[in-house]
Parts: structure tokens; sequence; C-alpha cells
């Protein structure tokens, strides 16, 4: 075991509680929230550390939160809302557009086996899904921004576009 791992192996909190922190990683840290949903997928592969508590965290996840947020703040104006979209741009194509850049398949719509068209069906599908089943009027408009937006660019397939270039 590294150095750290022993020092670090067992914590004892300031009520006598220890926490055991065996295989905790501190460069794959997810917030305890992100168990509820994929506790048994990350049971299933490994990935539970410190008391049960999935260990990783999606980068992808915690932009799209910063996006969500800035396009909460602007709803009601179009024009600022399809300025934070047009700066997320290449984030939000990226999975469509290019599925090599999919880094964890478990926890995607998309499959590795899925062509650039069947990856915008899905997106269609979870996102009209989501609309529609959203309950906060301004998370529905988020929604519907952010799906409009992205199915602007179904019909522009870029690898065609760099090939006739």
């Amino acid at each position: 075991a590294r150095a750290w791992e022993k020092a670090f192996s067992k914590v004892t909190q300031n009520d006598g509680m220890t926490i055991n922190l065996q295989g905790f990683n501190p460069f794959n840290y997810a917030a305890a929230s992100s168990l509820s949903s994929s506790s048994s997928k990350s049971k299933a592969n490994g990935s539970v550390g410190v008391a049960g508590y999935n260990t990783r965290i999606s980068l992808r996840a915690t932009y799209m939160q910063q996006l969500t947020g800035e396009l909460l703040s602007a709803v009601g104006d179009d024009q600022e809302t399809r300025t934070i979209l047009e700066t997320y741009r290449n984030f939000l194509l990226e999975p469509l557009e290019d599925g090599e850049t999919i880094l964890d398949y478990d926890e995607s719509l998309y499959t590795p086996d899925m062509s650039r068209t069947e990856r915008y069906q899905a997106f269609r599908s979870s996102m009209d899904q989501r609309v529609s089943s959203s309950k906060n009027p301004n998370a529905k408009k988020v929604l519907q921004a952010m799906r409009d937006f992205v199915l602007e660019f179904e019909n522009n397939d870029q690898s065609d576009a760099a090939a006739s270039s």
C-alpha cells in the first residue's frame, strides 16, 4: 500500500466514530448525492468508497450543472440564453458529433456502437421526455432551449463538412 493509504486508512471523528478510508482515492471523489441514482451500478463496478458513498465525480455533470444554472438565471432573456448556449456549443455537441469522446458509457445515453444519427435520436428522445416530465416552468424552458439549440445541428454533419473542405 502507498504511504498515504496507510497514514489515512482510518480517521476518527470528534464523536469518536471511526471512518474506514481503505481504498478511498481523493482524486476520484464524488458528492454523496450521486449515490442515490447510481449506487447499485457503482457497487457493481466497484467504485464505492468511503462509508458506501460513490467516489467518482463526473466533470461533464459538473459542467452541465454550471450551464443549467446560467440558463436558469437567463430565463426570459432569449438573447442571453442564446449567448450562453453558443458559449457551451462545443460542450453540448461533443458527445453527439464524436462518439469517441464519450468516456463513461455507464453514465451516458449513448453506446459505443451508435452512429451519429442514433446519438441525435437518443438525445431527442431523452430531452423530449425530460421536457414533458418537468414540473418547473423555468426548468422546462431551459430544457427546451438546450434541446432546440442542439437539434439545430442535427442535419449539419460536421464530419461531412470537414471532409469536403
